[in-house]
């Protein structure tokens, strides 16, 4: 099992008042066990601390999280914050089976394979489809089906209980993708713009099939907090809008 090794934060009180001397620092490794190599010096993989340098340092195994962050990248994905945001919001479990459209990297659909039954991702790009398996097969993931398709044009598989539209143009798969979820299940659309959700928000309104249920934008900042003093520690940044919608007939 990969391992991962974490330096935490060290701080020095410099001329009266308290300085970060050494930032926290994570490193990855796919050995187990052994020596590793690190900016500070080596570290034993089979100790569960240590200290290398002057340096206070801890191991333990990687999480499917830390797993996660390490795939190859090829188009820009959806944040963690979004995918969590779009499980709790369409109750995705263990016995749900979910379509994507828009593979990208894959990162979506293994952030699904991680918490559901089955995962169905459609893209029209080859090189796509490829790099999603080979990052499933990374995480071990073997409950997804990559599919070569344009969903615009061809019906996805039936029966499933979400559908997600992570693609351009999203409202234009309304029509192949909407009879293939069960009824009561959700259509998610991510768009990136506000022009595109007002497009894919209208054309769902002009079905009777569809019921809308929401617009979000997830919001997301990290916080230094210090004793009783706290500040933000970075800008929040819009990644995407995320609307759903259930098939109501």
């Amino acid at each position: 099992m990969p391992k991962i090794i974490i330096f935490p934060e060290k701080t020095e009180i410099v001329d009266g008042k308290e300085r970060v001397i050494l930032k926290q620092r994570k490193n990855y490794s796919e050995e187990d066990k052994g020596k590793y190599d690190t900016t500070y010096g080596q570290v034993d993989l089979s100790k569960k601390e240590g200290v290398v340098n002057g340096k206070k340092y801890y191991v333990m195994p990687a999480s499917f999280s830390d797993e996660w962050k390490r795939l190859r990248r090829g188009a820009q994905i959806i944040t963690q914050k979004d995918i969590g945001a779009i499980i709790s919001q369409t109750g995705i479990g263990k016995e749900s089976i979910v379509g994507e459209a828009g593979t990208g990297s894959g990162a979506l659909a293994c952030a699904l394979a991680n918490v559901c039954k089955k995962v169905y991702s459609y893209d029209v790009d080859e090189k796509a489809i490829d790099l999603g398996k080979q990052n499933a097969c990374t995480l071990k993931l073997d409950n997804i089906k990559f599919t070569l398709q344009d969903v615009k044009t061809k019906h996805p598989e039936k029966n499933v209980d979400v559908f997600i539209l992570d693609m351009k143009n999203s409202w234009e798969a309304l029509k192949m993708t909407v009879p293939y979820v069960r009824i009561g299940g959700y259509i998610v659309s991510y768009n990136s713009s506000m022009p595109a959700v007002s497009e894919f928000v209208n054309t769902c309104r002009k079905r009777d099939d569809v019921l809308l249920v929401k617009t979000i934008e997830v919001m997301q900042r990290e916080w230094n907090i210090k004793d009783f003093t706290a500040r933000p520690r970075d800008v929040v940044q819009h990644t995407g809008f995320l609307t759903f919608a259930r098939r109501i007939k």
